[in-house]
C-alpha cells in the first residue's frame, strides 16, 4: 500500500507522457506474455503429475486469466493514458528474461529433468518472483477496473506462493 509519500510523488509525476506511454503498451504486452508462459508451465506440470493433475490445470486456468487481466488492462490503458501514472521503473528486457526462463523450466520438464518437488519449487520461486509480485509498483491509477484486476491478481499470486509452499513442505 502506498504510503502518503508515495502517492504525493505520484500526484506530482502526473500523467504518463508519450514516451511513457510507449514503454507502459510494450510492458503490458510483455506481462501478459510471461502470465502465458508460467500456464503453459504449469499445463506441462499437470500432464506430468498426474495425482496433482487438476490443481495444476486449475492454477494453469487462472494464469491464463492473468493474461487477460492484462490484455484488459491494455484496453483501458490506450482508452484513457492520462488515467494512468508511471510508478517504479521496469525494464521489459527483465520480463523477456524472466519468460525465456519459464520457458528453459518448461523444456526441462518436458524432457524429464524435473520431477514433482522440483516442479513445486519452481512454481513457487516463479510465483515469488519480482514480476509476479511487482507489477503493481510499475503503474498507478485509480481507474475503479484497473484497481480490480491488480486487486485480484495481487491476491491470487500471493495465494499461489502460499500454496506452493504448503505443498513443499509436505512433500519434503
Amino acid at each position: 500500500m502506498a504510503g502518503p509519500a508515495e502517492i504525493a510523488r505520484i500526484r506530482r509525476t502526473g500523467p504518463v507522457n508519450k514516451n511513457q506511454e510507449r514503454q507502459l503498451a510494450e510492458l503490458l504486452a510483455i506481462y501478459r506474455e510471461a502470465e502465458l508462459a508460467v500456464a503453459a508451465f504449469y499445463r506441462v506440470c499437470a500432464n506430468l503429475c498426474p495425482e496433482d493433475a487438476e490443481f495444476w490445470k486449475s492454477i494453469a486456468a487462472q494464469e491464463e486469466a492473468h493474461a487477460g487481466f492484462f490484455a484488459r488492462i491494455q484496453e483501458l490503458f490506450a482508452a484513457k493514458p492520462d488515467a494512468f501514472q508511471p510508478g517504479r521503473p521496469f525494464s521489459p528486457v527483465a520480463v523477456l528474461t524472466f519468460i525465456k526462463g519459464v520457458q528453459w523450466n518448461t523444456e526441462r520438464a518436458l524432457k524429464g529433468e524435473l520431477q514433482r518437488t522440483r516442479l513445486i519449487h519452481v512454481a513457487r520461486d516463479i510465483e515469488n518472483s519480482l514480476l509476479e509480485s511487482r507489477f503493481a509498483e510499475c503503474v498507478r491509477s485509480e481507474d475503479a477496473d484497473f484497481t480490480a484486476l491488480m486487486d485480484k491478481l495481487m491476491d491470487e499470486t500471493t495465494e499461489h506462493h502460499g500454496i506452493f509452499s504448503k505443498m513443499l513442505a509436505a512433500a519434503e
